[in-house]
């Protein structure tokens, strides 16, 4: 397998336009494609093409791996994935009555069966069926029996989970769905206006990198693997605004709710020894129930002997 090239980054027009990005675009949406071959300027297929390629690279996408998908909406990717061989768990939250269920499925982004998941042209329905289970999961309270996958993704779906702080158990609790050595890739909103203030509850919040850069020293504390980079590109439209009603050709960078913001990736390989290390901590535990145990039977033969 060849070195990754992607990590943990922010969107850029350069990363868009690529061969790589463009070959994925091509498959999963042909139809948003230019005349010449290009993608629209637009951050979600951006984020989906981080995705998908930040998976091949590390070799994910190929007959036999187990992937986990949140909130997936209508998504192609559980398609694309099924096509490529992957064995897929895609789930989106409870069908409810709240306004954020209502204005999800308002927006055709919600997803309550497999059927909404179907791409003949990605996975044939058959293979689709064998291939691909649906699950309804509240992203704040993962189910334990979600676990040993060799990856999971999440696309901008983390910071719609009621504060900052949320999302980010949410990105820790998802590492505990992988393999040791298994990939999580999200994306979520990043502000490019402050890192101080920000929306930080609520049904949309903004990451600052403050936020980013302590989710990160937690994550390596645990002996997971996450590089970032945070150069905001050098494109012509990396240095543009888009201002509501927003254009759907060049959406790179855009306000919302008075911040300047844009899309941030972010690649986690779980630690590759997270077993061997659960075992010993497991090991050493055991080793002081023991002494505890057989201290009182040691003190008896003592006063025996």
């Amino acid at each position: 397998m060849a070195t990754p090239k992607l990590r943990s980054c922010l969107c850029q027009q350069s990363m868009l336009e690529s061969p790589s990005f463009v070959k994925w675009i091509a498959k999963f949406a042909p139809e948003v494609l230019r005349s010449d071959g290009s993608p629209p300027i637009n951050r979600k297929f951006w984020e989906w093409g981080f995705i998908v390629e930040a998976l091949s690279e590390r070799g994910c996408l190929q007959p036999g791996k187990r992937g986990l998908g949140f909130a997936v909406g209508k998504e192609t990717m559980p398609a694309l994935f099924a096509g490529l061989g992957c064995e897929i768990v895609a789930t989106d939250r409870p069908s409810d009555d709240s306004a954020d269920v209502k204005r999800w499925e308002s927006t055709n982004q919600h997803a309550n069966t497999l059927k909404d998941l179907l791409r003949p042209d990605l996975c044939p329905d058959e293979l689709f069926a064998q291939r691909v289970q649906f699950r309804a999961v509240d992203m704040n309270h993962l189910p334990s029996d979600l676990c040993e996958f060799d990856f999971c993704w999440s696309a901008c779906a983390f910071e719609h989970l009621g504060s900052l702080i949320h999302g980010m158990k949410f990105v820790e609790a998802s590492i505990d769905c992988l393999k040791p050595g298994g990939v999580a890739v999200h994306t979520t909103e990043f502000n490019l206006s402050s890192n101080t203030l920000t929306p930080d509850t609520g049904p949309n919040v903004i990451y600052r990198r403050c936020d980013i850069d302590g989710l990160i020293e937690r994550l390596r504390s645990k002996g997971h693997d996450i590089e970032i980079d945070y150069s905001t590109g050098e494109g012509v439209w990396d240095h543009q605004i888009d201002f509501p009603p927003y254009d759907w050709e060049h959406h790179l960078k855009l306000l919302i709710m008075g911040f300047v913001s844009t899309s941030l990736g972010l690649i986690i390989t779980k630690d590759a020894n997270a077993m061997g290390r659960q075992k010993a901590r497991v090991r050493l535990l055991w080793s002081k129930v023991e002494t505890v145990i057989r201290r009182p039977f040691r003190a008896v033969k003592r006063r025996l002997t």
